[in-house]
């Protein structure tokens, strides 16, 4: 995938862009900021980033209590809270390649709910919480290039019950569940540039909401699943539009000469 290649640590190692707890990339202009946060039950898990190293911690709101949950020396990154506030699943390079981890907020209970050969990560958990849609993919070398082509998997939040839901379709990464649970919507390279598509809970009626020629990304649904805010390209400037959940009603909400990223909703929207 071309716009993780220079986010990749050495050979094997990770894609290292952060995005929306809410899951839901040219990824050159949105490297992350060392400090990406995400809020749940009054307490905020971030990734703090100490030069090539990146760690989950978990903080109160008010910033007292702060807790390093990786404590380790791993690149750690791509957290999201279980809708209860309970667990953190993220991706964990711990074994030379990305893997799915899932730990409880003070940090214990931690387990790895990929332990394959695969690159796995950007967890999403379904509204319920039985479920956490991820990224599955293999590591190759493209024009010396490290490259992964990902998959949009689902899985139980126990790590068992894998279904692939995209099925080598084309490169598609980020999935973002609707408030529902009825729906994902997600990244596809299948028309040569990122696009913003969504389907069903089970990988039917997939639909390309973008249908255009540019570079399209990091979805995010409206807390009642009528609008989908997104990413769009206006040549190399990154600007946040929003559109209906059909892909009407596109509207630039930026209109700037400035990289405008990462749209989350607001759950009180």
């Amino acid at each position: 995938m071309r716009f993780i290649k220079k986010l990749l640590l050495y050979t094997v190692l990770l894609s290292f862009i952060l995005f929306t707890a809410s899951s839901c990339m040219q990824a050159e202009k949105e490297e992350p900021s060392p400090e990406f946060l995400s809020t749940a039950s009054g307490r905020i898990a971030f990734v703090s980033q100490e030069g090539l190293l990146s760690q989950i911690y978990v903080m109160n709101d008010d910033g007292t209590s702060r807790i390093n949950l990786s404590d380790n020396d791993f690149n750690e990154f791509s957290l999201a809270w279980s809708p209860d506030g309970q667990e953190i699943a993220f991706t964990s390079d711990s074994f030379g390649r990305g893997q799915i981890h899932k730990a409880n907020a003070d940090g214990s209970g931690r387990a790895n709910l990929s332990d394959n050969d695969l690159w796995e990560g950007y967890p999403a958990w379904s509204p319920d919480g039985q479920e956490i849609a991820f990224v599955s993919g293999k590591i190759q070398m493209i024009e010396g290039q490290v490259d992964i082509f990902g998959q949009i998997w689902v899985m139980d939040a126990d790590g068992t019950n894998k279904r692939n839901l995209t099925t080598e379709i084309s490169n598609d990464w980020h999935p973002c569940w609707s408030p529902d649970g009825q729906r994902i919507a997600f990244v596809s390279y299948e028309d040569s540039t990122p696009q913003i598509y969504v389907m069903n809970a089970d990988g039917s009626g997939r639909v390309n909401l973008s249908d255009n020629d540019l570079n399209e990304s990091h979805p995010s649904w409206s807390p009642d699943g009528q609008k989908i805010a997104f990413i769009s390209y206006k040549g190399p400037i990154p600007q946040i539009y929003v559109m209906d959940a059909d892909g009407s009603g596109r509207v630039n909400l930026s209109d700037s000469d400035l990289d405008e990223l990462y749209p989350v909703w607001s759950p009180d929207s």
